[in-house]
């Protein structure tokens, strides 16, 4: 143990690569053909790698414009893509798609198989909340705090207003994201697991800086327990203002919470703007929703609040990336003033990591991903040392213990290799 610092975090980061154990997938090749793997040479390279591509934005303008920019919108994405070569982001938006063009009365322009993804997202949904409202039950009875994040409390409040979709089902989810307050965290999975929850990664369970336990259970449920609403500030104290500043959200006559509009926003964006083998492009709908539904209850947004928070979070770039998208492409109304704090130059670890985010995964970015969280934890004054930080996130207690590290993760890869790839 006696090592650098900087030699122990890439030694970990080493023995958690995903490179070698790398297989194609359907998220692998761009439209322009462009691998995924491609070594990236700029920045706005890399932004456009993560933000939506054309055909996506041609959906995103079908669910968040004008009547007649929307019917356009959708002659044209039918015209250039075929449906049953739709990547897994494309489907997940379909619902969205679907509500929009009934909200807006374009309803005749939707086809019967458009209708019916979006009555199978239904019926996810209903088997999602089902499991949820009997967690969220058990968790209440037993005094704990439940703060509920994107997709259910979205889904409820602002996609069911009459000035978005006016439906819930209009968010398609596959999981519902939920946090404790971390001192309940071992309390709330004891009690989900005598509800038949699962954790889908058992090997990582115990990993304290690890940003969330999936939990999984039939049929088809899944559940983000998160041990910190903000993936890159993993301490406790941050926790804590999350929790002051959230918003009463009742569902299904259960008193919850959810992160303030502020709050929600910097998790939308911070979620969206990183490379993902399958690209999301719901977080573009739920920002712009967002902005639009505090705008039309004339509630006051707080723009310095947002700027606070990426600067204590050091996530000024991805939000100030995720700002620019939105206002260039949908017209989201963002002051000048709040532009020109985030594109404040940030330390140079933040920028390494930023764009470690935006690129695969491989051995080189998960250094600068993990120095990133370290160097976080060390300007919030939470004193960890290199080898308590290597303890925290793989629960391992020796170098010995690395190879069984190395074993865990080749298993769990292979099983989702398996799983994800035709053929595999």
């Amino acid at each position: 143990w006696a090592l650098s610092r900087q030699k122990l975090l890439i030694l970990a980061s080493v023995f958690v690569t995903k490179k070698q154990l790398h297989a194609p997938s359907h998220g692998d090749l761009r439209e322009n053909g462009a691998p995924c793997g491609m070594k990236y040479r700029d920045m706005e390279t890399l932004r456009r790698a993560v933000l939506p591509d054309d055909a996506q934005l041609l959906l995103l303008h079908v669910a968040l414009s004008s009547p007649e920019r929307a019917a356009n919108a959708w002659k044209q994405w039918n015209q250039r893509v075929d449906l049953d070569d739709a990547d897994l982001a494309t489907f997940r938006l379909l619902p969205t798609v679907y509500s929009a063009l009934v909200s807006k009365g374009l309803s005749e322009l939707a086809t019967p198989r458009v209708k019916g993804i979006y009555r199978f997202w239904w019926v996810r949904q209903q088997q999602l909340f089902a499991a949820l409202r009997e967690s969220a039950q058990l968790l209440h009875a037993h005094e704990i705090p439940i703060l509920l994040m994107k997709g259910v409390p979205l889904a409820h409040t602002i996609y069911a207003d009459d000035s978005a979709y006016g439906s819930p089902a209009a968010r398609a989810m596959e999981d519902a994201d939920l946090c404790v307050p971390l001192a309940q965290l071992p309390r709330a999975i004891e009690l989900l697991q005598t509800l038949n929850w699962r954790a889908k990664y058992p090997e990582y369970a115990g990993c304290s800086l690890r940003h969330e336990i999936t939990l999984q259970r039939p049929p088809r449920c899944e559940l983000d327990v998160q041990r910190y609403p903000i993936e890159a500030c993993r301490w406790n104290a941050f926790n804590e203002q999350i929790f002051a500043r959230a918003l009463p959200f009742e569902w299904q006559n259960l008193p919850l919470l959810m992160p303030s509009h502020e709050d929600h926003l910097v998790i939308i964006c911070a979620h969206g703007m990183r490379h993902s083998e399958s690209i999301s492009a719901h977080w573009v709908v739920d920002a712009v929703q967002l902005l639009r539904f505090c705008a039309a209850k004339n509630l006051d947004f707080n723009w310095s609040r947002v700027v606070q928070t990426a600067r204590e979070t050091e996530l000024r770039a991805p939000l100030c990336d995720a700002l620019t998208f939105l206002r260039a492409e949908f017209e989201i109304e963002v002051p000048e003033t709040v532009l020109r704090e985030l594109q404040k130059p940030q330390n140079w670890v933040f920028r390494q990591e930023y764009r470690a985010k935006l690129r695969p995964y491989n051995a080189a970015n998960a250094f600068w991903l993990h120095a990133g969280l370290y160097a976080r934890l060390k300007n919030a004054r939470q004193p960890i040392s290199p080898r308590q930080y290597v303890r925290r996130y793989w629960d391992i207690d020796g170098p010995l213990e690395l190879s069984r590290v190395l074993r865990r993760h080749r298993r769990s890869r292979r099983a989702q290799i398996q799983k994800n790839v035709p053929g595999a």
